[in-house]
Order: structure tokens, then C-alpha cells, then sequence
């Protein structure tokens, strides 16, 4: 799997994932235009998008009413170093999720492949 990201002028970035384009921007205050997420709101983004797809995935099998899902996410970050310290993802159904269920649906948003990465870090090189 390959992506390539470019300087597009300022503090805008562009990756090319080959079907898709995204934009990622600073603020104004920051140097930016503010055209695009910054790269950690990038990175949180993929992780609600793919505990939200791993939950769709189950409702689907469950026959569980997902049209309207919502996964309402809150980061704090952390210093030294700085990182993204902790994460609240709070997924509401349209209908809520019935009792019996709720278990099983969040241990199957656990095992997303984000969130898997998270739990067991991947080696990353970073060449010049």
C-alpha cells in the first residue's frame, strides 16, 4: 500500500491515496490557510472512521438500525513528548443498541485495524 503527500504552498499538504485526494492544513495562527484538519485531527478522524465502519460492519449482521450513527469524539493532547495523550469515542445508534448487544459491539469496534495499531505500534522509518 503506498500514499503520496505534497507541499501545496504554505502549510497545506496534499496526500494522493491513488482514488483519493485529502487536504490537511494548519491554522491561520499557526501559518496555515486553514483549508483542510491538521494532521492529528487526521489521525483521530481514522480511528472514529474505522471504529465506525467495524460498528456498521455489526449492526449489518445483527440486523441493528445504523442509518444515522454518530461517533462523537473528544483528544486531549500530551507533552512530552507531545502526542495524543487519551481519546472519548461515544457511539450513539439511531435506536440505541439493544442490551444484549452492547458487549459484543464494542468488543468488535476494539479490533478495528486503527485501533489494533494503536494497541500493538507499527515500525515506522522515516528516510531523508
Amino acid at each position: 500500500m503506498e500514499m503520496i503527500v505534497k507541499h501545496k504552498g504554505g502549510m497545506k499538504l496534499v496526500v494522493d491515496t491513488g482514488r483519493h485526494k485529502i487536504i490537511s492544513d494548519q491554522p491561520v495562527d499557526k501559518g496555515g490557510k486553514d483549508e483542510g484538519p491538521t494532521p492529528p485531527e487526521l489521525f483521530i478522524a481514522g480511528l472514529a472512521t474505522c471504529v465506525g465502519v467495524y460498528a456498521i460492519f455489526y449492526c449489518q449482521r445483527h440486523k441493528i438500525p445504523y442509518e444515522g450513527l454518530e461517533i462523537k469524539t473528544k483528544w486531549e493532547k500530551e507533552q512530552s513528548p507531545l502526542r495524543i495523550g487519551s481519546v472519548l469515542m461515544r457511539i450513539s445508534l439511531p435506536d440505541g443498541c439493544p442490551d444484549e448487544h452492547k458487549e459484543k459491539l464494542h468488543s468488535m469496534m476494539e479490533k478495528c485495524m486503527v485501533h489494533n495499531s494503536l494497541k500493538i505500534p507499527p515500525m515506522v522509518e522515516i528516510e531523508i
